[in-house]
């Protein structure tokens, strides 16, 4: 399995998820504004004010960190053997370090967030040669 279609595969798992928990509550999601149909309050909930709800925050954090503690192998798989592959040149940045400042585990929380709050998540690899 490649690394774009696990990720492609938790955020369509997630959003099916959110999606049918927001309609089961009549909640629609309209992009960055939620609102309730019928229950106009004048108040628009945002993604930075729906993160002070706490059951949300827990909510999140608790998918963010699950997904975090995975782990996580690069494989090759053939017609008879799968085999894993730690001398692949991605699997340090991959598997143990994805950038100076971050573990795999926060790399991957971090991007499970956002995957959650804003719906996608874009992650550059700069090569310094």
């Amino acid at each position: 399995m490649k690394a774009t279609s696990l990720f492609s595969g938790i955020t369509r798992a997630v959003d099916s998820v959110l999606t049918s928990f927001s309609y089961s509550l009549g909640i629609w999601s309209g992009g960055s504004v939620f609102s309730l149909p019928g229950y106009d309050a004048g108040v628009a909930v945002t993604e930075k004010s729906i993160q002070q709800i706490s059951a949300f925050s827990s909510g999140v954090r608790l998918l963010s960190e699950s997904v975090g503690v995975l782990s996580l192998k690069i494989i090759q798989e053939t017609d008879t053997t799968i085999s894993y592959l730690k001398s692949h040149p991605s699997y340090y940045v991959a598997c143990k370090k994805p950038n100076s400042f971050q573990t795999r585990q926060v790399f991957f929380e971090t991007a499970m967030r956002y995957c959650i709050l804003r719906g996608n998540l874009f992650a550059v690899i700069v090569s310094v040669s």
